[in-house]
């Protein structure tokens, strides 16, 4: 349950148009969307600005310090109020993106951003605060996780003044995870606000990357460690992404193209037996006569314990839920390509990609 806001949650649009081409990509300060929320933004987007839905991405920095969105299971309890008017707000956001559409230039620049992550599946999760804090800090394996970000900038061709910028990288925002109870986009979302600031009528995009295996250095920690620590690592990104402003290569971006294809991925397949097994190790922790609800672990557990279930309610009923359709979208302008997709990239399939 949440206290306050500490940083307001926000969604950010850029529209690109070329000719009579036209897109939008807006990236939104929460963990997720479900299928629904996303084509409703789409279908009110369209309505107001004729643009297609599938020339509408719908980004999520994936901060876990924002509200349950739909579908997750020990995230609190869904808001009704907040998702009737959250579509509406996204394609506010999107439809004032295409009313103040104008001429840019814009150039692109990669600069080191290290100090962040860490792959939790080959290094030490949440090492010690002092550690991590250091300003020499950088993970046992940093080959394993983003050490670059990308950043786009765009300047109004007539004033010559930023417009906006993106930032991609890939690292999951959680130095303020389940001990905490304040509203923020975490550390991309204090980033991007703070370099707003400083560049008043700017709007800054966060991209989020690979993540699936990468974590922030601080996660896990008490709130009166993770609150002050989510200045730092946002003051590293903020400064990898100064970097980028200030240098960058010229783009000639003299196409844009959009495409949106349903796939099917194929998911693991565990025999039930194996399932059930999972199920019940979870079950035991939950069930310890020493189990408190104030530790981690039969917290984490009680979360596996439902997924599990309903995984194994489904393989009952008949599902067959190792095909499972999902979105893939791209939006091409000029050399720059945008991909996205509803599921979380492994750092791994990232460095195979080209």
């Amino acid at each position: 349950m949440s206290i306050a806001v500490r940083d307001p949650l926000k969604a950010r649009a850029a529209a690109l148009a070329l000719g009579e081409r036209r897109a939008v990509i807006v990236s939104c300060d929460l963990i997720g969307m479900t299928e629904a929320l996303v084509a409703r933004i789409r279908t009110l987007v369209e309505a107001r600005t004729g643009i297609p839905g599938t020339q509408v991405m719908v980004h999520c920095t994936h901060t876990h310090s924002g509200p349950n969105t739909g579908g997750y299971v020990g995230w609190g309890d869904e808001d009704a109020p907040y998702l009737a008017i959250l579509p509406q707000r996204v394609a506010q956001a999107c439809a004032g993106a295409v009313e103040r559409l104008h001429a840019v230039t814009a150039s692109h620049a990669v600069t080191p951003c290290e100090g962040i992550g860490l792959n939790r599946e080959y290094d030490r999760d949440a090492p010690p605060l002092a550690e991590c804090l250091r300003p020499d800090w950088r993970p046992a394996k940093p080959e394993r996780t983003d050490t670059r970000c990308h950043t786009l900038r765009f300047h109004g061709a007539a004033t010559g003044r930023l417009e906006g910028f993106m930032a991609y990288f890939g690292c999951h925002p959680v130095v303020c995870c389940q001990t905490t109870r304040y509203l923020h986009g975490d550390f991309p979302g204090v980033a991007i606000n703070l370099l707003e600031r400083e560049h008043p009528g700017a709007v800054g995009l966060f991209l989020q990357g690979a993540h699936g295996d990468a974590n922030s250095c601080v996660v896990h920690k008490p709130e009166s460690e993770a609150l002050p620590a989510l200045d730092i690592v946002a003051a590293r990104f903020a400064n990898a992404v100064r970097a980028g402003l200030r240098a960058g290569v010229p783009l000639t971006l003299d196409s844009l193209a959009c495409v949106s294809r349903i796939f099917r991925f194929r998911s693991k397949e565990l025999p039930r037996e194996r399932l059930r097994a999972l199920l019940a190790e979870q079950e035991a922790i939950i069930r310890a006569p020493d189990a408190s609800d104030a530790d981690y672990a039969v917290r984490m557990a009680v979360v596996c314990q439902t997924a599990l279930a309903g995984i194994l309610a489904r393989l009952d009923r008949g599902k067959d839920l190792s095909n499972q359709p999902a979105e893939l979208q791209g939006i091409r302008l000029g050399p720059v390509a945008f991909w996205g997709t509803p599921v979380e990239i492994m750092q791994a399939i990232h460095h195979h990609v080209p």
